[in-house]
């Protein structure tokens, strides 16, 4: 944990390597969160990476995910309904499946599923807007 790291309410498993924020939330083990990030009221699964100056906010990562730097998870208004599977992909959380890459840059909204590697093309104007599901072919979450 960096000198610098600010941690608030939080479980964390062994091998985590902490430069940002996390409030009320749980990080497994081996996961790194870089300097200016803030994790708020999320779940991050083990060995996955939250890049620089990036935001969560009621977000679910699963294990081995990367997140780029400068993205914002959770964004938007609240209560916007899921189209794809809306008793799922509630309560206004974003969903990240496991071994998913989202770039640097990108705005995500709340009750988002994104899985799979995705690039800077799979984001029109660099945004997911709330309610939408990005699946790769071939995954399913």
């Amino acid at each position: 944990i960096s000198e610098n790291a600010v941690i608030d309410k939080a479980i964390m498993g062994d091998g985590c390597e902490i430069y940002g924020e996390v409030h009320n939330s749980v990080i497994g083990s081996d996961v790194i969160i870089e300097e200016g990030a803030v994790v708020r009221d999320s779940i991050i699964m083990n060995s996955a990476r939250i890049g620089k100056n990036t935001i969560l906010d009621r977000t679910i990562v699963a294990e081995e995910s990367v997140i780029g730097d400068n993205c914002v998870l959770g964004a938007g208004e609240d209560g916007i309904v899921n189209r794809m599977k809306p008793d799922v992909y509630a309560f206004n959380l974003v969903t990240v499946g496991d071994k998913t890459e989202i770039p640097d840059g990108v705005t995500i909204g709340k009750n988002t599923a994104i899985s799979g590697k995705t690039t800077k093309n799979d984001y029109p104007n660099d945004t997911l807007e709330g309610g939408e599901t990005l699946i790769k072919a071939g995954d399913i979450i």
